[in-house]
């Protein structure tokens, strides 16, 4: 996870995993907390492209020997607005809360 200390990005970096190419949610987060998650601090991340938008989108590592089930929970969440399912990924422990994206609902 050197992408988060080391390296000089002009936006917070997108991180996918290839289990269909999902994003993890991590926005609800600050850098240290996500590097407080066992093992995150040794994964490897490898630079795909960077967005108009300036976020520089990696892909996790094959070389990787940490289990990703053991950093990342999985959910099925309902968008209402799109009106289909869909998987978010969020660091383990952390959970994002799905109503903070739905506009006139509480967090």
């Amino acid at each position: 996870m050197s992408i988060l200390t080391e390296l000089e990005l002009r936006d917070g970096p997108a991180l996918m995993l290839f289990t269909g190419s999902y994003p993890v949610q991590y926005s609800h987060l600050t850098y240290m907390q996500l590097l407080t998650i066992p093992k995150m601090a040794e994964t490897q991340w490898t630079y795909y492209y960077e967005t108009s938008e300036w976020v520089p989108v990696f892909h996790w590592a094959a070389c990787n020997k940490v289990c990703i089930d053991n950093l990342f929970d999985h959910i099925e969440v309902c968008d209402v607005l799109m009106q289909r399912e869909e998987t978010w990924i969020t660091p383990k422990g952390y959970p994002r809360n799905y109503n903070s994206l739905i506009p006139g609902e509480a967090n």
